[in-house]
């Protein structure tokens, strides 16, 4: 399509910006990688759900053990589906709210042998508080209702941050899951688009200063962070240089346009002479 589109001189910059990942997909692959590490814990965990799920009997047996600890979430057990880690996220979130009551159950049921131990459970713990940052950019990224361009270099820059804090872990299971996790985004985003980049420099709240700050929390050598600044400052001033062009060459209904400017060359001057409302020698603004 790149090449075809090219011939025809129909892309921006020879089509240096026209691939853009979509970025709730690579954050699933991201997470993804780094569940593989964890899958035991969170087997138990789904398993217990599918054993309280998995009779009527069950069910009013776990809700007496939610009565007896006074516990008043008032959420119903969630189960995950297995390709879609935000349900995981959310099975893991809510399995940590009824934690007592599973503990309490496998007390009063002999036959509930899937309740994860207390290191197990710590680990969910540290999992959870781990992915949910990742949870809630996932469903930024996936809006439909406002703009999300403009949420994607601060957001990558978080993922980014939120793995390299977990690579020193002390729980050594959720320190491999960080390492498999950059492995995967270095992959995908070791390189963040350019052109979904210069959305925040367009923000008049950050402008360019942004980029460096985010880089420079990375922890990045001097030498580095300055290449890639420049990086996305260069592409910035790239893109702005051929819509540049492409306003000078102009098109059919150009000619128009410039007559237009041409008749309002004064108008910066006729505005400057109304003084308190009123133009002077004329009539009221």
């Amino acid at each position: 399509m790149k090449s075809h589109l090219s011939l025809n001189g129909g892309l921006l910059c020879n089509g240096d910006y026209m691939h853009v990942r979509c970025g709730a997909h690579v954050l699933n692959l991201i997470v993804q990688a780094g569940l593989k590490v964890i899958q035991s814990a969170i087997i138990k965990i789904r398993e217990s759900v599918k054993y309280v799920r998995g009779s009527a009997i069950r069910k009013l047996r776990f809700a007496e053990c939610i009565d007896y600890l006074l516990l008043k979430c008032g959420r119903h057990v969630r189960q995950d589906i297995a390709t879609r880690w935000n349900s995981t996220y959310l099975m893991l979130d809510c399995a940590l709210v009824y934690r007592r009551a599973y503990e309490r159950l496998q007390l009063v049921d002999h036959d509930f042998k899937t309740c994860p131990t207390q290191v197990e459970w710590s680990r969910v713990e540290g999992i959870k508080k781990f992915l949910e940052p990742f949870y809630v950019i996932t469903t930024l990224f996936s809006g439909s209702r406002y703009p999300t361009s403009n949420l994607y270099f601060h957001n990558v820059w978080r993922i980014q941050q939120c793995i390299q804090e977990e690579l020193t872990n002390s729980d050594p299971v959720i320190k491999e899951m960080a390492h498999e996790m950059k492995a995967k985004f270095a992959k995908y985003w070791e390189n963040y688009s350019m052109i979904l980049s210069f959305a925040i420099i367009l923000d008049p709240r950050y402008k360019a200063k942004i980029v460096e700050y985010c880089f420079t929390k990375l922890g990045m050598e001097d030498d580095e962070l300055r290449a890639k600044v420049e990086s996305v400052i260069n592409g910035l001033k790239k893109l702005y240089k051929e819509y540049e062009i492409i306003s000078n060459v102009g098109g059919g209904s150009s000619k128009v346009g410039k007559d237009l400017l041409d008749d309002l060359d004064e108008f910066d001057l006729f505005q400057s002479k109304t003084i308190g409302g009123k133009i002077k020698g004329g009539i009221p603004n």
